[in-house]
């Protein structure tokens, strides 16, 4: 590629790339998604997101940036696959591609002034990128007209330019351009184009729009707590037991988890995968307290319906194994919470895998001291007023939200200790 040929590649490779980001930002502004002003908006003279959502940023129904990139990705493939092979080319057909470019580059000049004026008139404020793009138009435009290649003769001359293209384009007609392979190129390049504003959307934009929509949430959800009286709970304590309770993580944390759960409750089962990676997270930091709160009136004296059949039952398991094997009752707590349904049959399975004494955990569930323990905890929950699965307290204040919002909350939170500690 001679030098003259590559300054026009890369000016056009600088055109597609701003091009590009101007489709992306009529994504955002246009969806709604942008959340602070761009920071090409400078001041009333230079807005780009008002012109972003001017109705002159569409044409024919694609984003005027998606007609640029096109424009800016042809010129680039002309310069890169547009001659011939060596043995075919000759000095003509380099001047006809370089007539070709001009002619091109010409044809933006209006383009660029019609876009200009609309910004001034119309819209009265202009998109500073869209103004480098009338730089990058018009350097283009010095660049092919300078072009050697395009001095050296007639071939090379505008008109003659306006001809290659009307010729590229005619599938009969003699060309100086690899036809073929350039315009597979170029269908490419269009339906890319086409599709960009939907790929930004649907890939980028749209799960960005939801991690921001899902740390607003987290970050009112910790203020709610920042304000909700603390109960004074023992697990609470700086040497708070460290059982009969289901208890792991650290033992000196800045945090203690205290969770009222039910084995068979579905929405424990949604928030389990959170917690636990939660607990990896901060291994040193944090203290998780399991406490059973089953939705099923064999131990629960509020509930009078007949709603989680098998709960009173599972915890009771989960205490007498706990009592027995620490690991083993989390293995199991663990397994229940990622089984579909939780029923005698399955926990009998989740049991046969497990290091204990089987005739031992007969014993404990059949005599009820495992069920007392589980009634225990209900009481507890009562007398701070529980009345759902899962109930989370955080150093003893209650924190209320979703299942994907536990692991930034307790982030936050843990960020908020950290930063007062270093402040005293």
């Amino acid at each position: 590629m001679k030098s003259y040929s590559l300054r026009e590649a890369l000016i056009a490779f600088i055109g597609a790339v701003i091009s590009a980001y101007l489709v992306y930002h009529y994504v955002d502004v246009t969806n709604s998604f942008i959340r602070e002003p761009s920071f090409c908006n400078i001041n009333s003279s230079f807005d780009c997101d008002k012109v972003a959502k001017s109705q002159y940023s569409v044409f024919l129904g694609v984003p005027v940036a998606s007609w640029g990139m096109m424009y800016y990705l042809g010129f680039l493939l002309l310069n890169v696959f547009g001659a011939k092979s060596r043995d075919e080319d000759s000095a003509i057909h380099a001047r006809r591609r370089a007539g070709l470019r001009f002619a091109l580059a010409t044809l933006s000049l209006p383009v660029t002034l019609g876009l200009a004026i609309i910004s001034k008139v119309y819209i009265q404020t202009y998109c500073l990128m869209c103004v480098l793009l009338y730089l990058v138009n018009i350097i283009l435009f010095l660049l092919t007209w300078k072009d050697p290649e395009r001095a050296g003769g007639e071939e090379g001359s505008l008109g003659s330019g306006f001809g290659e293209l009307l010729s590229s384009l005619n599938p009969f007609a003699a060309s100086a351009v690899r036809r073929w392979p350039l315009g597979g190129f170029v269908i490419a390049e269009v339906l890319l184009v086409l599709i960009l504003p939907s790929v930004f959307y649907e890939n980028y934009l749209k799960p960005e729009a939801k991690e921001a929509a899902l740390r607003s949430a987290v970050r009112a959800a910790v203020d709610q707590w920042n304000k909700t009286p603390a109960v004074n709970l023992p697990e609470f304590q700086a040497n708070g037991p460290q059982g009969p309770d289901m208890i792991r993580g650290a033992e000196k944390p800045l945090i203690t988890i205290l969770e009222f759960s039910d084995l068979e409750c579905p929405a424990c089962h949604a928030y389990a995968p959170y917690v636990w990676e939660t607990m990896e997270k901060y291994p040193t930091k944090l203290r998780l307290v399991l406490k059973h709160f089953p939705i099923d009136k064999a131990c629960n004296r509020v509930i009078t319906e007949e709603k989680h059949l098998h709960a009173c039952f599972a915890a009771s398991n989960a205490v007498c194994i706990h009592r027995q094997n620490a690991d083993s009752g989390w293995k199991y707590v663990e397994e229940a919470f990622h089984s579909d349904k939780v029923d005698p049959p399955v926990l009998e399975k989740i049991i046969s895998g497990l290091t204990i004494d089987r005739n031992a955990l007969k014993q404990c569930v059949d005599s009820g001291e495992g069920l007392a323990k589980v009634k225990s905890d209900v009481e507890l929950a009562l007398s701070i007023n529980i009345n759902s699965t899962p109930s989370f307290y955080v150093n003893g204040r209650q924190l209320a939200l979703s299942p994907k919002q536990f692991p930034y909350a307790i982030g936050l939170i843990l960020q908020q200790i950290e930063e007062q500690g270093k402040a005293k």
